[in-house]
């Protein structure tokens, strides 16, 4: 019996972190607190809408509260990697194991440190895979 195995790494937002200053007019690394609204607006308007955004940001505060992480940067990461990764990865194998009940399936998520520099700086982001 054949199995399925879907993933990601424990840090996969935090290879994106890096552009959004190029492309957010104002926004500079570390992040400011405001930046948190203005990315998720940024990335999330033109598929659900500004009002939209704007009415579930109190929720997703509460989800990811910023004394939970390091740094503004460290959450917006965390973000990400649930929102293009983390999130996806796990319908995906919902959906295989609901569709093939015979083979076993694993979700799994890489979360390997290593001492070269850009693990220090990144975690191990999606290249690491």
């Amino acid at each position: 019996m054949q199995s399925t195995a879907v993933g990601s790494t424990a840090n996969e937002g935090s290879l994106f972190i890096p552009m959004f200053p190029s492309i957010i007019e104002g926004l500079h690394l570390p992040m400011k607190e405001d930046d948190f609204d203005t990315i998720l607006h940024y990335i999330l308007d033109p598929i659900v809408g500004h009002d939209v955004v704007t009415s579930e940001l109190p929720e997703l505060h509460a989800l990811y509260p910023l004394e939970n992480y390091k740094s503004v940067d460290d959450q917006m990461a965390k973000v990400l990697r649930d929102y293009m990764f983390l999130c996806p990865s796990r319908r995906a194998a919902r959906a295989v194991a609901s569709a093939v009940t015979a083979a076993p399936v694993y979700l799994c998520q890489f979360g390997y440190i290593n001492n070269w520099v850009d693990f220090k700086v990144g975690g191990d982001y999606h290249t690491h895979i």
